[in-house]
Protein backbone atom coordinates (compact mmCIF):
# COMPACT_ATOMS: atom_id res chain seq x y z
CA UNK A 1 0.00 0.00 0.00
CA UNK A 2 1.17 3.11 -0.98
CA UNK A 3 1.20 6.18 2.00
CA UNK A 4 0.29 9.44 0.98
CA UNK A 5 2.74 11.59 2.89
CA UNK A 6 1.00 14.72 1.02
CA UNK A 7 -2.43 14.10 2.72
CA UNK A 8 -0.46 12.99 6.17
CA UNK A 9 1.32 16.21 5.33
CA UNK A 10 -1.73 18.31 5.43
CA UNK A 11 -3.50 16.35 8.45
CA UNK A 12 -0.34 17.41 10.96
CA UNK A 13 -0.50 21.08 9.35
CA UNK A 14 -4.45 21.68 10.78
CA UNK A 15 -3.22 19.87 13.70
CA UNK A 16 -0.72 22.15 14.59
CA UNK A 17 -3.43 25.21 13.16
CA UNK A 18 -5.71 23.36 15.45
CA UNK A 19 -3.16 24.17 18.40
CA UNK A 20 -2.32 27.42 17.95
CA UNK A 21 -6.24 28.33 17.89
CA UNK A 22 -7.01 26.35 20.68
CA UNK A 23 -3.81 27.79 22.89
CA UNK A 24 -2.12 30.78 21.74
CA UNK A 25 -5.91 33.76 21.91
CA UNK A 26 -4.75 35.61 24.59
CA UNK A 27 -1.16 35.95 23.32
CA UNK A 28 -2.30 36.85 20.11
CA UNK A 29 -4.93 39.55 21.72
CA UNK A 30 -2.06 41.27 23.42
CA UNK A 31 0.07 41.05 20.42
CA UNK A 32 -2.92 42.50 18.63
CA UNK A 33 -3.35 45.01 21.73
CA UNK A 34 0.09 46.50 21.56
CA UNK A 35 0.63 46.72 17.37
CA UNK A 36 -3.37 48.31 17.45
CA UNK A 37 -1.61 51.05 20.18
CA UNK A 38 1.47 51.92 18.16
CA UNK A 39 -0.78 52.36 14.73
CA UNK A 40 -3.36 54.35 16.56
CA UNK A 41 -0.58 56.24 17.85
CA UNK A 42 1.37 56.92 14.35
CA UNK A 43 4.50 54.22 15.24
CA UNK A 44 5.79 52.19 13.03
CA UNK A 45 5.35 48.72 13.43
CA UNK A 46 8.81 46.61 12.84
CA UNK A 47 9.86 42.83 11.67
CA UNK A 48 12.66 40.99 11.86
CA UNK A 49 13.75 37.60 11.15
CA UNK A 50 16.87 35.11 9.99
CA UNK A 51 17.37 33.09 7.21
CA UNK A 52 13.80 31.45 6.70
CA UNK A 53 12.50 33.20 9.20
CA UNK A 54 12.73 36.33 7.06
CA UNK A 55 9.89 35.39 4.90
CA UNK A 56 7.60 35.83 7.48
CA UNK A 57 8.58 39.71 7.70
CA UNK A 58 8.67 39.94 3.79
CA UNK A 59 4.65 38.13 3.91
CA UNK A 60 3.53 41.40 5.79
CA UNK A 61 5.86 43.90 4.41
CA UNK A 62 4.21 46.12 1.00
CA UNK A 63 1.83 43.82 1.08
CA UNK A 64 -2.17 43.41 -0.54
CA UNK A 65 -4.17 43.73 1.95
CA UNK A 66 -1.73 44.65 4.61
CA UNK A 67 -0.53 47.64 6.82
CA UNK A 68 1.64 50.50 5.46
CA UNK A 69 2.83 51.37 8.26
CA UNK A 70 5.23 47.90 8.44
CA UNK A 71 9.52 48.46 8.25
CA UNK A 72 10.71 45.08 7.81
CA UNK A 73 14.60 45.07 9.36
CA UNK A 74 16.73 43.07 6.52
CA UNK A 75 20.31 42.51 6.38
CA UNK A 76 21.99 40.80 3.07
CA UNK A 77 24.18 38.45 6.47
CA UNK A 78 21.09 37.08 7.47
CA UNK A 79 19.60 36.49 4.42
CA UNK A 80 19.79 32.52 2.52
CA UNK A 81 20.22 33.90 -0.75
CA UNK A 82 22.83 35.91 -0.20
CA UNK A 83 24.65 32.63 1.19
CA UNK A 84 23.13 30.53 3.05
CA UNK A 85 26.18 28.60 4.99
CA UNK A 86 27.25 32.48 5.71
CA UNK A 87 23.99 33.13 6.98
CA UNK A 88 23.59 30.53 9.66
CA UNK A 89 26.50 31.11 10.98
CA UNK A 90 26.05 35.08 11.45
CA UNK A 91 23.10 34.20 13.07
CA UNK A 92 25.43 32.88 15.60
CA UNK A 93 27.03 35.85 16.52
CA UNK A 94 26.51 37.30 19.36
CA UNK A 95 26.62 41.34 19.16
CA UNK A 96 26.02 41.41 15.13
CA UNK A 97 22.80 42.57 15.40
CA UNK A 98 23.52 45.90 17.25
CA UNK A 99 25.13 47.23 13.64
CA UNK A 100 21.84 45.65 11.92
CA UNK A 101 19.35 47.87 13.82
CA UNK A 102 21.82 50.96 14.09
CA UNK A 103 20.85 51.08 10.60
CA UNK A 104 17.38 51.42 11.43
CA UNK A 105 15.05 54.26 13.12
CA UNK A 106 13.56 52.18 16.41
CA UNK A 107 11.68 54.80 18.63
CA UNK A 108 10.58 54.37 22.10
CA UNK A 109 6.84 53.11 22.06
CA UNK A 110 7.10 50.98 18.80
CA UNK A 111 6.47 47.21 18.42
CA UNK A 112 8.96 44.77 16.94
CA UNK A 113 8.16 41.13 15.93
CA UNK A 114 11.27 39.06 15.86
CA UNK A 115 10.37 35.38 14.15
CA UNK A 116 12.75 32.27 15.57
CA UNK A 117 11.42 29.23 15.61
CA UNK A 118 14.44 27.10 17.83
CA UNK A 119 14.82 30.97 19.40
CA UNK A 120 18.28 30.01 20.52
CA UNK A 121 20.60 31.46 18.53
CA UNK A 122 22.51 35.01 19.64
CA UNK A 123 20.93 37.25 16.84
CA UNK A 124 17.46 37.09 17.54
CA UNK A 125 17.97 37.54 21.32
CA UNK A 126 20.04 40.15 20.99
CA UNK A 127 17.53 41.52 18.78
CA UNK A 128 14.55 41.57 21.12
CA UNK A 129 17.00 42.82 24.11
CA UNK A 130 18.11 45.49 22.66
CA UNK A 131 14.99 46.37 21.04
CA UNK A 132 13.72 46.53 24.58
CA UNK A 133 16.57 48.87 26.13
CA UNK A 134 15.53 51.26 23.08
CA UNK A 135 12.12 50.87 24.53
CA UNK A 136 10.01 48.99 21.71
CA UNK A 137 7.62 46.47 22.94
CA UNK A 138 8.54 43.16 21.44
CA UNK A 139 6.62 40.34 20.50
CA UNK A 140 8.53 36.74 19.64
CA UNK A 141 6.64 34.10 17.13
CA UNK A 142 8.96 30.83 18.29
CA UNK A 143 8.09 27.76 19.09
CA UNK A 144 7.99 26.92 22.89
CA UNK A 145 9.28 22.83 22.92
CA UNK A 146 11.85 24.20 20.97
CA UNK A 147 13.16 26.09 23.22
CA UNK A 148 12.67 23.70 26.10
CA UNK A 149 14.24 21.21 24.12
CA UNK A 150 17.61 22.84 23.26
CA UNK A 151 20.37 24.83 25.26
CA UNK A 152 20.76 28.19 24.31
CA UNK A 153 23.29 29.70 22.30
CA UNK A 154 23.54 33.06 23.71
CA UNK A 155 26.04 33.90 26.61
CA UNK A 156 22.87 34.81 29.25
CA UNK A 157 21.21 31.19 28.53
CA UNK A 158 18.00 32.74 27.56
CA UNK A 159 16.23 31.97 24.21
CA UNK A 160 13.70 34.34 22.88
CA UNK A 161 10.57 33.07 24.97
CA UNK A 162 12.92 34.34 27.73
CA UNK A 163 13.01 38.13 26.54
CA UNK A 164 9.93 39.47 25.16
CA UNK A 165 6.95 40.75 26.19
CA UNK A 166 4.62 38.82 24.46
CA UNK A 167 5.56 35.48 22.97
CA UNK A 168 3.41 33.21 20.50
CA UNK A 169 3.86 30.06 19.77
CA UNK A 170 3.94 28.52 17.06
CA UNK A 171 3.11 24.80 17.99
CA UNK A 172 6.45 23.64 16.12
CA UNK A 173 8.17 20.78 17.33
CA UNK A 174 12.00 20.27 18.35
CA UNK A 175 13.51 20.53 14.42
CA UNK A 176 10.31 21.73 12.74
CA UNK A 177 10.12 18.49 10.56
CA UNK A 178 6.98 17.23 10.54
CA UNK A 179 6.96 13.55 8.63
CA UNK A 180 8.40 10.77 10.26
CA UNK A 181 9.90 8.35 7.11
CA UNK A 182 11.18 5.67 9.34
CA UNK A 183 14.90 6.92 9.86
CA UNK A 184 14.67 10.54 8.96
CA UNK A 185 12.14 13.16 9.66
CA UNK A 186 11.58 15.48 6.82
CA UNK A 187 9.15 18.43 5.68
CA UNK A 188 8.88 21.78 7.82
CA UNK A 189 6.38 23.50 8.71
CA UNK A 190 7.15 26.35 10.81
CA UNK A 191 6.42 28.87 7.83
CA UNK A 192 2.90 28.04 7.29
CA UNK A 193 2.72 28.31 11.19
CA UNK A 194 4.17 31.72 11.40
CA UNK A 195 2.31 33.11 8.31
CA UNK A 196 -0.74 32.05 10.19
CA UNK A 197 -0.23 33.64 13.44
CA UNK A 198 1.04 37.14 11.90
CA UNK A 199 -1.99 37.46 9.60
CA UNK A 200 -4.29 36.46 12.57
CA UNK A 201 -2.80 39.40 14.46
CA UNK A 202 -2.89 41.76 11.80
CA UNK A 203 -6.48 40.51 11.15
CA UNK A 204 -7.22 41.72 14.77
CA UNK A 205 -5.13 44.65 14.33
CA UNK A 206 -6.75 46.50 11.30
CA UNK A 207 -10.58 45.81 13.29
CA UNK A 208 -8.62 47.43 16.30
CA UNK A 209 -7.98 50.32 14.43
CA UNK A 210 -11.27 50.81 12.86
CA UNK A 211 -13.01 50.84 16.05
CA UNK A 212 -11.39 53.39 17.20
CA UNK A 213 -13.00 55.86 14.73
CA UNK A 214 -9.31 55.95 12.58
CA UNK A 215 -8.84 54.54 8.74
CA UNK A 216 -6.14 51.86 9.07
CA UNK A 217 -3.17 52.61 6.14
CA UNK A 218 -3.94 49.71 4.30
CA UNK A 219 -2.48 48.63 0.93
CA UNK A 220 -4.12 46.86 -2.16
CA UNK A 221 -3.41 45.08 -4.83
CA UNK A 222 -1.18 47.08 -7.71
CA UNK A 223 -2.43 44.42 -9.87
CA UNK A 224 -6.47 45.99 -9.32
CA UNK A 225 -7.77 49.11 -11.39
CA UNK A 226 -6.30 52.22 -8.91
CA UNK A 227 -4.06 49.64 -6.54
CA UNK A 228 -0.81 52.08 -7.44
CA UNK A 229 -2.83 55.39 -7.43
CA UNK A 230 -4.46 54.14 -3.76
CA UNK A 231 -0.89 52.79 -2.53
CA UNK A 232 1.35 55.88 -3.81
CA UNK A 233 -0.67 58.01 -1.91
CA UNK A 234 -1.13 55.93 1.35
CA UNK A 235 2.92 54.99 1.10
CA UNK A 236 4.02 58.90 1.10
CA UNK A 237 3.45 58.91 4.48
CA UNK A 238 6.44 56.28 4.68
CA UNK A 239 8.82 57.10 2.48
CA UNK A 240 11.20 58.37 5.13
CA UNK A 241 10.30 55.65 7.55
CA UNK A 242 10.38 52.68 5.82
CA UNK A 243 13.91 51.98 4.72
CA UNK A 244 12.90 49.53 1.73
CA UNK A 245 10.32 51.25 0.05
Amino acid sequence: MIIIKSNEYMNTIDSILKRIKETQKSNIKEASNLMAKAVKDNNMLHFFGCGHSLMLCEEVFYRAGGLACVNPIFDTALMVQHGAIKSSMVEKQEGYVKWVLDRYELKKREVITIFSTSGRNPVPIDAALSCKEKGLKVIGVTSVEYSEKSKSRHSSGKHLCDVCDVVIDNCIGYGDALLDYGNFEAVPGSTIAGSFIINSVIADVIEKVKKSGMIPPILISGNVDGGSEHNRNILEKYMGKVKHL
